[in-house]
């Protein structure tokens, strides 16, 4: 016989000049899955000759079972008595019933809304803004921060922790993580803020880098599909000039004359351009290796 079995059996020792609390213990051992409450103890207690007080009676049954059982009390209320391990298993169904079930609900809403924002994978924006951020982020997660703080109310650091889930979800960057990864640069800090969700990967830059190199080519080769095109009775200004430019090199100190052009245009005017293309071709991987061909020609 364990030391557990010894203990208990000297206790019951103890209960056996009393056959109605024997009788008690008998019963509530019979079914250990059952919940009572200490009137209900005591009620079957004194139905059997007993007459010990129900505070007494309680007391009782807590030295005999020890740790086994457990006492639940509140002021002006009976006390609940039930076994540990039954107890476990109730409150593990509470917290499920009343903690879990919202919290998982709200997590598949905001997944499946992720997945149901749709951004072409083959295309990039050429220009971020609140409205393409938000367009990218959960509505459901984007209410849920709100309510956590106002600084977080449709705020930049709201529309990045949104942004941020989506990618994540998706296992794509999104618009905002890629012109954050652009505008970053430096490869070791992309590459950082990437391993922690924040941004694109460094690749996806340098994929972004040569497929605006390759479509600056095409636009080159096809002047039509040049922005500064499609303006409509806007201004246009340039200024050319020439300038002298010293270089330092291996071979000595080079001096050079050359004639520079600028071109400005109204952006305003570029904004509200009927049929502006806002994107540029994502490139593959295959292709990022194919060199880019760009020939201009020098008029003497």
């Amino acid at each position: 016989m364990g030391p557990r079995n010894v203990e208990f059996a000297a206790k019951r020792k103890t209960t056996t000049d009393d056959p109605s609390l024997q009788a008690t213990i008998r019963c509530m051992e019979n079914d250990k899955s059952k919940t009572w409450t200490s009137v209900e103890l005591h009620s079957f207690y004194t139905g059997n000759g007993g007459s010990l007080p129900r505070k007494t009676l309680v007391q009782k049954l807590s030295d005999v079972f020890g740790d086994e059982l457990l006492v639940l009390s509140s002021k002006g209320l009976a006390n609940i008595v039930i076994f540990r391990n039954k107890a476990s298993t109730l409150l593990r169904l509470d917290d499920l019933d009343e903690d879990a079930i919202p919290i998982e609900y709200t997590a598949k809403q905001i997944v499946s809304e992720c997945k149901k924002i749709h951004y072409n994978k083959d295309k990039y924006n050429i220009r971020i803004d609140r409205k393409l951020a938000a367009e990218q982020s959960s509505a459901t997660l984007s209410k849920l921060l709100s309510c956590m703080s106002e600084k977080l109310s449709n705020t930049l650091p709201a529309l990045l922790i949104c942004n941020m889930v989506t990618g994540l979800v998706k296992n794509k960057p999104t618009s905002l993580q890629i012109a954050l990864g652009i505008e970053t640069r430096e490869k070791a800090c992309i590459q950082n803020l990437y391993d922690f969700g924040v941004k694109c990967s460094y690749d996806e830059v340098l994929r972004f880098k040569t497929s605006a190199a390759v479509s600056t080519v095409a636009e080159e080769q096809n002047p039509s599909l040049r922005p500064i095109t499609d303006a409509n009775e806007c201004l246009i200004q340039a200024v050319a000039d020439n300038f002298d430019a010293n270089v330092s090199s291996q071979n000595g100190l080079k001096s050079t004359h050359a004639l520079a052009l600028l071109l400005t245009q109204n952006k305003r005017t570029l904004d509200i351009t009927p049929g502006y293309n806002r994107t540029i071709d994502r490139i593959s991987r295959d292709a990022m290796k194919t060199p880019i061909k760009s020939y201009v020609k020098i008029q003497h």
